[in-house]
């Protein structure tokens, strides 16, 4: 009574979905082991003629590296920098606060001396 019949089904989900993992059908055993295989010479031709095309990618990525590694290194110098003027500022900021906690005690205890 409470299950969904095909007519409702049909309506509110027209679609059907084909879930096939595969277009085609794997090789068979005949043609993985035929004596149509690739030889050395048709294995030397395909690399020497794509030789170029190769070694373009090869040396673009090469030339990334470096770049990344330039980008990384003044990365990582500006951050070292950066922490040292913290630093620098971190200790100038104590030095400030330890003259001005001398300061405010000095004028504490002035002012309790003149109000003895």
């Amino acid at each position: 009574m409470w299950g969904l019949s095909n007519q409702f089904s049909n309506t509110f989900f027209p679609l059907k979905f084909h879930y096939s993992t595969m277009d085609a059908p794997p090789p068979s055993p005949e043609s993985i082991n035929s004596t149509d295989c690739l030889t050395l010479n048709d294995l030397r031709f395909i690399f020497c003629g794509c030789e170029g095309k190769l070694m373009e990618p090869q040396e673009e990525m090469h030339k990334r590296k470096q770049g990344f590694g330039c980008d990384f290194f003044i990365c990582r110098t500006e951050f070292n920098c950066l922490q040292h003027k913290v630093h620098s500022f971190r200790r100038k900021f104590q030095a400030m606060e330890f003259f001005l906690g001398v300061v405010a005690i000095a004028i504490m205890s002035i002012v309790v001396v003149m109000n003895k």
